[in-house]
């Protein structure tokens, strides 16, 4: 029967409360070289509708989040038994590298984009505005948000130990890695960032730290 992977975490003693995983499967936990991995049996996901089963994998994560690091499996994750401890043993050494690189750590993310971002779109489709005015506006609504990226990161630049940004389609998305215990304050931070009112930033997370495995990430 194939195995449902979640996530790799460092061996520790501590019993975890976990909820079920997906399609209501028991989640297991096997230890190989020195990491724990988390999965379920689960011999077919054709049944569950697909943004169910992607909740109940993310209820999983985030209950293991709660109490230690883990890097989580892409959703979703099949293998077999054999598949599992291979593949665990294989990228051993870059798992624990990833894992002390983020250890104690979280990522939150903060999403910036513009109020009136889609009537803007509607107009330009629609041939309301010539091409030249909407790309120089786009240019212009991309700077707004860099400078709100700004705003924020300096906002809570004393609890932040890592931030990425990436563009998309006229949004911002802010990474930023922060320890566990400052997440409260963090959020009240962000929550009192002064940025253009045409402009929204949403908060969330803690998630796992995904953008900061890896030193080569931008």
């Amino acid at each position: 029967m194939p195995l449902l992977l979640y996530g790799v975490t460092e061996v520790r003693g501590n019993v975890l409360d976990l909820p079920t995983g997906v399609g209501g499967a028991q989640v297991q936990r096997i230890e190989v070289s020195g990491l724990s991995c988390f999965y379920s049996l689960n011999s077919t996901l054709s049944g569950i509708p697909p943004r169910e089963s992607a909740l109940q994998f993310h209820g999983v994560l985030q209950a293991i989040l709660s109490a230690q690091d883990i890097i989580p499996f892409r959703f979703p994750t099949l293998v077999t038994d054999a598949e599992l401890q291979s593949q665990v043993q294989e990228h051993a050494a870059e798992y624990h590298e990833w894992l002390a690189r983020i250890r104690g750590r979280v990522q939150m993310e903060m999403r910036i984009e513009y109020r009136d971002l889609e009537q803007d779109s509607a107009k330009a489709d629609a041939g309301e505005v010539s091409g030249t005015k909407y790309l120089r506006a786009r240019q212009k609504r991309l700077s707004m948000l860099e400078a709100a990226a700004g705003v924020l990161k300096s906002k809570a630049a004393d609890f932040i130990q890592g931030w990425r940004q990436r563009s998309s389609s006229d949004r911002l998305r802010c990474f930023a890695l922060v320890r566990r215990e400052v997440v409260a304050d963090f959020r009240h931070r962000m929550g009192s960032a002064e940025i253009s009112s045409a402009l929204t930033a949403r908060i969330s997370g803690p998630w796992p730290a995904m953008e900061f495995f890896r030193e080569d990430r931008k």
